[in-house]
């Protein structure tokens, strides 16, 4: 038992170091992404009013890049095109733990087509 005190209070003293750590690399890749939306900002600024979309440098191209960033308004008038369409390659695959969860406690199986691989975990909670 003593063996297992000692191994939790290092697991728990492990986890606070990794918790600082990550907390404080966090805050440097805040700052540091912070001044690249700065720079990003600077060079879009300065490539529109030299109205070109790319520019080469001795250490690299400048370039503009126009992408997209779909979002549902109506996730009812989605789902209806897609089942109209059969557009269901507008969804990426992944299935929602929660729902996976509550689904096999009402029903004490996974939905049709879902398997559930159980995973054994070891925690350790503070006292």
């Amino acid at each position: 038992m003593a063996d297992m005190e000692r191994m939790a209070r290092v697991l728990l003293k492990m986890r606070d170091k990794k918790a600082e750590i990550n907390r404080e690399a966090k805050e440097k890749v805040e700052a540091i992404d912070k001044q690249m939306d700065e720079l990003n900002a600077a060079m879009l600024q300065e490539l529109q009013a030299l109205n070109v979309k790319s520019l080469r440098t001795n250490c690299g191209t400048i370039y503009t890049q126009d992408t997209i960033m779909p979002r549902a308004e109506d996730w009812q008038t989605v789902f209806d095109w897609v089942k109209e369409n059969n557009g269901f390659d507008i969804f990426e695959r992944r299935l929602k733990k929660k729902f996976v969860e509550d689904y096999i406690a009402e029903h004490d199986l996974p939905p049709p087509g879902v398997s559930v691989q159980g995973i054994i975990e070891v925690h350790v909670r503070r006292k």
